[in-house]
Parts: C-alpha cells; structure tokens; sequence
C-alpha cells in the first residue's frame, strides 16, 4: 500500500475507532444562578445590585489644547500625541486617550517601529471601553470538512498536568477538580527522545488526545529524515490516538535552539512534516510562534500545505519579566491572538498551545488571584465571541516556583490550576458550558454544537434567548447592566455576561436592547441593538 493510501487508511480507522462516542455527545449545561426577571422578562447570571449611574468625569485643560494644538501642525509626531493622550487620561478623557495613543502608534508602525508601535497599541487597548452583544445558538447534526481534528464548531479544553501535585497525570482526578474532562492533554520531549508511549497509553485511556511541544534543543543540524525520525514517528501511529504535534515552536523568539535562520527553520519542518504524514496520519502538524516578538513571525511559516493548526503561546503576568517596575497594567490577554489570528485564521484553525495567568508573582512577593482570575475570565469568555477559529486552548498547570524543569529566569510565576480555590473555581465556571469540547472530533461530526453570534442590528427574536457580552474596559471587572428601552433589567460583574430573554413576557415588536458597561459609577461604554420581538 503506498504511503498516502496508508494513511488514508489510518485516518477511516481510526475515525471509526474514535468519533462515535462524541458524535453521540449531547449538551448537558449547569444552570447559572439566575436574577428575577426584570419588567421586559431578561434575568442575568450572577446578579449583583444596580448601580447607581454618575454624570461622566472628565474634561479638556490647557495641557490638552497645547498638545492638540501639536498635532494638528505635525500629524506623525509621535512624541506629540503621546503627551495628548497622557494628558487625556490624567482628566479621565479615556476615549480620546486611547485615539491619541492609536495616532502615536500608527506613526510608529509608518517608520518601521513596530515593537514601539505594539506597546502603544497595547496602551489604547488598555484604555478601551466596548461591548458586543452575541446570542447563544445550538445546532444539530453538523458534518463539516475541515483540517485534521478540527471540529466544526466549540473549543477543545487542554492542559498540561503531569507535574501538578495534586493530579500527576491522573486525568479522572483533573476531571474530577475542574468539572470537566479535557480533550487534550499536554507535555514537552526532547528531539531525540523516544516517543513517550506510556503517556499515549494513559491519554488513550482517558480518551483524550495528545499535544506534544517537540523540542531540537540540540539546534536543527540533528534534525533529518533518518531512522530515529521515522521510527518516533510510527510509534505515534501505533499509539493509536489524535496527536497534535508542536515542533519547533516559538521559532520567533531568539530563546529557542532553532530561532535566527527562517529558510533553515522551514526546511527542518517540512522534513519532519513529510515523515510524519507519509508514517503518522493520526497527526497533525501544529506550527506555535510566541505571540512576541511579532514582526518576524511571517518569515518562519513552512506554508499552508506544511502546516495542519496554527498555535500560539502566551502568558498573562501581573509584572513582565518579574520587574517590579514593569506592572502588566490594563492588559487583556485575549489581545495577545490578534496578530497570529488576523494573519492565519482565515486558513488554519487555531490552538492555544500553552497559556496561563499567575496567581502568585515574585516580582512584588504577592498572592495575585483576583488578577489571575480576572485574566483567565478575559480569555475563556473572549475565545468564543471574539476570537472563534481558536478550536483548542491548553492551560500550563504547573506552579513555576518551583518547578525544577523551568528555566532560572521563569521561575517567578504560580500558573497552577488547582492551588487556589479562587482560581480553579474560575476555571470551572468559565468552562462549564456546551462550546468546550471534552473529545477530539476526527470525522468532523457534531450531534450537537454550540456557537456564539454577534447580535445584528434588525434581528427578529422569538422565545427564549441566551445571550451575553463581550466587555472591555479599563478595569479588569467592570459591571454591565441590561437594559430593555432605556429600563434597566438586572446587572452582573461575572464574564461574559450572561443573559436570558423570555420574549414570552416582552411585547411583540421593535425593542432596543442595550449593555451598558459601568465602572466606578460611571458609563465607560455602551452597545444598542434594535430587534423585533415576534413575527
């Protein structure tokens, strides 16, 4: 048989030997805590009390008009607009601050400076305030052809538990502390070692699927089509299950063995792309850059027909590169997909490869778990509204601090999942709902899915509507409040803002239906939609 019939061969088998429990899945939600419906029948998950609404601070001083003044006389100053929008955040005009800041930025990014223009893009997006509204859709028997082990719609969960104390690998037991089983699992082997079968069997076992970070720590030169490449290579396809293969990542980062040569970096991937396909069709090639530094990812991509997934890493820390003069202030970590997204996602499904948020930071000797819970809620209430190709996203469970298999300069983070009450309980109602994926789809069938869509102006709704909000602003936990025809209904400070609409209860007909996202009192921003009730 030749060697793209085999693998053919290998995908129906194992299509046929996997797929059927989870083409058979059907969703099963926990019940949000539910407000009392208000006047027009819309009850919000985990209500808090209305807030009482300030008249917007904020106004223009000599400081601004001197540097407005600036700018209009020389539009690329770039050192200009960021006195403008310095001075525009000191008296609290944050949408005009965050313009100014996007002005500097561009100039920036007109010169060729793109590290300068990402932190001041990074500093509007932190002084951002926006809502989009979305409704919560179930679909029916989906069969959508893909890339390999894409499902057609949702998110896989992953993880990396093996040195998580409390778990070691036993995957009943993350089940068990998370409330859900994971569809992948997660860990790192050395170009060279042989391929980890006892982990592949415990993975089988749990009916999860692999994700493995395959490093050539030894540099690239060792890398070739030889017979330690294929025989790792068929053990994989022996192992019998779905496995994500991330070779080589972080390419972009001058960290790596295998960064600063992009012709010879590519040449490395297809190499082991080749071998893998003609020997391994139960894997899927996953090409991971970090998200920083940007401007020289384009430059190592092996091609479309080299590369199955996209992937990314990313981590959200409370103080960059444990400085205590580097606070990672207003930053979501969601913004960190943009660039990798907007480039390939049109293309490739994405994955999360490896992310986490800190709940313990060296840099100022701090237990940090709000922060790391308002993080986590960023991401895993962004991925299915704003970001939806991202089809897989794993968390890095493991505490840094004293993790011996870190490098010196990374142990200054807690990443754990499971060490703290307030952020695995985070975690386990951010990933409670029907759009997580538990097991790997390899036929690209779905019994039941759900999406998220952005509510379009016009809509016409009938019976019972689950909606929610993506929300940024310059806290991390600003409350949003829906109203109904300018009434207020209820309010919730818990990502993402769930809602629940019985148009039973409102009059049939035209309705605007807003979101009001408040902080300190105040309205940071607003979104209205029109629709029509009935009909």
């Amino acid at each position: 048989m030749s060697g793209a019939r085999a693998a053919v061969a290998g995908l129906l088998a194992l299509a046929a030997a996997w797929s059927q429990p989870a083409s058979r899945e059907r969703l099963a939600e926990p019940e949000p805590n539910w407000s009392p419906p208000g006047p027009h029948g819309l009850r919000v998950a985990a209500p808090v009390p209305l807030p009482a609404l300030q008249t917007a601070a904020g106004a223009s001083n000599p400081t601004i008009a001197r540097w407005q003044a600036s700018v209009a006389r020389s539009p690329s100053n770039g050192f200009a607009w960021r006195q403008l929008a310095d001075a525009c955040v000191a008296a609290g005009l944050y949408a005009q601050a965050v313009e100014a800041y996007r002005k500097e930025a561009a100039s920036y990014r007109a010169k060729g400076d793109v590290n300068a223009a990402l932190i001041e893009e990074a500093k509007a997006n932190g002084w951002d305030a926006r809502a989009v509204l979305h409704r919560r859709e179930v679909v029916h028997a989906v069969k959508r052809a893909g890339a390999k082990f894409e499902p057609p719609f949702g998110c896989y969960l992953g993880a990396t538990v093996e040195v998580d104390p409390r778990v070691r690998g036993n995957y009943a037991r993350f089940a068990e502390l998370t409330g859900r089983s994971h569809a992948i699992y997660f860990d790192y082997c050395h170009y060279g070692q042989r391929f980890p079968r006892e982990w592949a069997a415990r993975a089988k076992a749990a009916g999860a699927a692999l994700q493995i970070a395959w490093e050539p720590n030894n540099g690239l030169d060792r890398v070739r089509d030889d017979a330690y490449l294929q025989q790792f290579a068929q053990d994989a396809a022996a192992a019998g299950l779905p496995i994500f293969l991330r070779y080589a990542c972080e390419m972009n980062g001058d960290w790596t063995a295998w960064s600063g040569n992009p012709a010879r970096f590519i040449a490395s991937w297809r190499t082991v792309a080749g071998v893998i396909r003609r020997l391994a069709p139960n894997v899927a090639m996953v090409w991971a850059p970090n998200a920083l530094p940007e401007a020289n990812i384009p430059s190592f991509y092996p091609g479309d027909e080299w590369v199955d997934w996209v992937g990314i890493n990313f981590y959200a820390v409370h103080h960059h590169d444990n400085d205590p003069k580097r606070p990672a202030l207003r930053e979501d970590p969601s913004d960190q997909l943009a660039f990798v997204y907007r480039r390939y996602a049109e293309r490739k499904p994405i994955m999360v490869c490896e992310t986490a948020a800190t709940h313990f930071c060296a840099a100022c000797g701090k237990d940090v778990a709000e922060f790391g819970a308002d993080k986590l809620s960023q991401l895993y209430s962004a991925l299915p509204r704003r970001w939806p190709r991202v089809k897989a996203v794993c968390w890095y469970d493991i505490d840094n601090l004293s993790n011996a298999g870190a490098r010196v300069e990374r142990r200054s983070n807690n990443f754990s999942l499971t060490d703290h009450a307030t952020i695995l309980n985070t975690y386990r109602h951010q990933v409670a709902g029907g759009y997580w994926l538990s097991r790997v789809v390899t036929d690209g069938t779905q019994a039941e899915a759900v999406r998220y869509v952005a509510l379009a102006a016009g809509a016409a709704l009938s019976g019972k509507v689950r909606l929610s909000a993506w929300v940024r602003a310059w806290h991390d936990r600003p409350t949003v409040v829906w109203r109904v025809d300018g009434v207020a209904q209820a309010a919730s400070r818990q990502r993402p803002y769930e809602a629940e609409w019985d148009l039973a209860k409102a009059k049939p007909g035209p309705h605007a239906l807003e979101a009001l996202v408040v902080v300190d009192g105040q309205v940071a921003a607003r979104e209205t939609v029109k629709v029509t009730v009935g009909g």
